[in-house]
């Protein structure tokens, strides 16, 4: 049986007019708003901003204010080239700002502030800080009389209290020795936490680590090594924290009288507690483990004698630190309760005996599931080891890199460690490692032959290695120390500041390269000015310009 269509019906009537619609919600205004542009990026340029007065996140609907979070789009344009070079003069002429021992930074992301010690010549080495435009200030004259030199003996760190952001660092105001200072970038939110000794409370066994919206740091003087936690508004004993119950406090107070020579070279502080080297009366300078709650632990590594620990790293389910087993240096893991397992049994190459020489330099860093760690297992250099710790097993990453680590702190983007090395073909360049064998090279031979390239500092930002190093520039010429960019295998000088043939700057040679928001900035000599702050536009925030000259 089929079917087959023969015609369309007839049409029928049209139907009556729908009702009326309702109106609409009313909607809210467009906001286009222009600024001129940031003087630390662009001299002369305007910034414009287009959005919707809808009150998106923390913005407040419909006032007629354009407020951060109901930004759509910028449009950023410069009608000359982005400014590089020389943050500000602040030693007049040709003398030197930084030196060796004024030349201490942080930079913190939070309140997007950057500190610094310097001099202008006339107050000494004291406490600045860069503005939003990067304009050199001076914060405050901590010594007015003499140098307060900030940040000598343990840095500057900025750390993120219930407050807001803080910045703490040693100083000597030329009446109380040499005590821990507080500031928040201002002039009067500047300040000594106490006097904590009756000469200097901070020399240079003492040690800073951020904890619990703090910091706890040690002291040294008349009545010996103590520890403390601070938050820039309340100071006191490590064992009365304002978050313990006056239980818990009285039970850590009596455990600490057995303690001294607190963070003697080792302390840190994570999300579960407190690690630090102490001496107990009974077991001897070891690890000690205080938890969040108040629980103290003490890690007898060597029950015949001190395990001296050294070097340490938190790592999932406790910590790895470098220590003496009793016959030589190895690296054990701590749990949260008071125990531990040696990882390692390193012996001097071609004998039984263990090595004494562990984490110098490199140190302990982790890359997944590798713990990758220096020691010296021939001759008299360390070289590359990576420990995998769900398969026990130990590795030498080389035999030919030599001494890793040894003049900079390394470097990693989470799976790749790059840090200055020797090799006998080369002097002292830049190398890297995964964590594995195959993955252990060197980076990049900047300086050709066995000249070296002397890298001095490294950063790590938008998805690029920078270093201040000297190599050979597109004409040939050695660039002296100047920043370079690395990607991959392919170096680029990206700032000399005293170009020319024979020139120098002498990239950092005082203080080290630092990433902010914006920029990198590192001490450097242009010829004119001395060592000064000088700055490098970071490449993500370059390709938000537009640039007309």
């Amino acid at each position: 049986e089929t079917t087959a269509h023969v015609c369309d019906g007839q049409l029928g009537a049209e139907g009556p007019e729908g009702q009326p619609g309702t109106n609409g919600s009313p909607g809210y205004s467009a906001l286009i708003e222009q600024h001129p542009a940031p003087s630390s990026i662009c001299p002369q340029g305007i910034v414009m901003q287009f959005g919707v007065d809808d009150g998106t996140d923390r913005a407040t609907a419909n006032d007629g204010i354009l407020q951060e979070d109901e930004v759509r789009e910028s449009l950023r344009i410069c009608s000359e080239q982005l400014y590089e070079g020389l943050t500000g003069d602040i030693f007049a002429n040709t003398g030197d700002s930084m030196s060796s021992v004024c030349a201490q930074s942080e930079w913190s992301d939070s309140s997007v502030e950057y500190l610094f010690s310097a001099t202008d010549g006339t107050n000494g080495c004291e406490l600045w800080m860069l503005d939003q435009n990067n304009v050199p200030s001076l914060v405050m004259d901590i010594h007015p009389s003499g140098d307060a030199v900030p940040g000598r003996e343990i840095g500057i760190l900025a750390v993120d209290t219930e407050r807001g952001t803080r910045f703490f660092f040693d100083a000597d105001d030329g009446v109380n020795g040499r005590e821990l200072w507080v500031s928040d970038g201002t002039s009067v939110g500047t300040t000594m936490l106490g006097d904590m000794e009756s000469g200097d409370a901070i020399d240079w066994t003492s040690e800073i680590t951020p904890w619990m919206n703090g910091a706890v740091f040690t002291t040294h003087g008349q009545q010996g090594h103590r520890i403390w936690w601070t938050n820039g508004s309340v100071t006191t004993s490590i064992w009365q924290a304002p978050w313990f119950s006056a239980t818990v406090s009285s039970d850590l107070l009596n455990q600490s009288t057995s303690l001294s020579s607190f963070g003697q070279g080792l302390l840190r502080g994570d999300a579960f507690g407190l690690w630090f080297a102490a001496k107990d009366a009974q077991a001897g300078l070891e690890m000690i483990f205080l938890s969040n709650d108040g629980v103290l632990h003490i890690h007898d590594l060597q029950p015949f004698g001190d395990s001296s620990p050294s070097q340490g790293l938190s790592v999932d389910g406790g910590f790895v630190v470098a220590a003496s087993d009793g016959t030589g240096r190895q690296l054990a893991k701590l749990d949260y309760n008071g125990g531990h397992q040696w990882l390692t049994s390193l012996t001097r190459e071609g004998t039984t005996t263990p090595v004494s020489v562990m984490a110098p330099a490199f140190g302990i860093q982790q890359l997944g599931d590798i713990i990758v760690f220096d020691a010296v297992h021939r001759g008299a250099d360390a070289t590359l080891f990576g420990y995998t710790l769900t398969t026990g097993v130990v590795e030498e990453l080389s035999t030919n890199i030599l001494a890793p680590g040894h003049s900079n702190e390394v470097v990693s983007d989470g799976t790749t460690i790059w840090f200055d090395c020797v090799l006998g073909h080369t002097g002292m360049e830049l190398c890297q490692t995964d964590g594995t064998v195959s993955g252990t090279a060197l980076t990049i031979d900047l300086m050709p032959g066995i000249s070296t390239s002397q890298p001095r500092s490294m950063a790590y930002v938008d998805s690029t290695l920078y270093v201040l190093a000297q190599g050979l520039d597109d004409s040939g010429t050695n660039s002296g120390h100047a920043l370079w960019a690395i990607e991959g295998n392919t170096a680029t000088l990206v700032l000399d500041v005293w170009t020319g043939v024979g020139n120098d700057s002498n990239a950092g040679t005082y203080g080290s390269l630092r990433t902010t928001s914006s920029h990198l900035l590192f001490i450097a000599d242009d010829g004119q000015h001395g060592h000064e702050l000088h700055q490098y536009l970071r490449p993500s925030i370059r390709n938000q310009w537009m640039v007309w000259d």
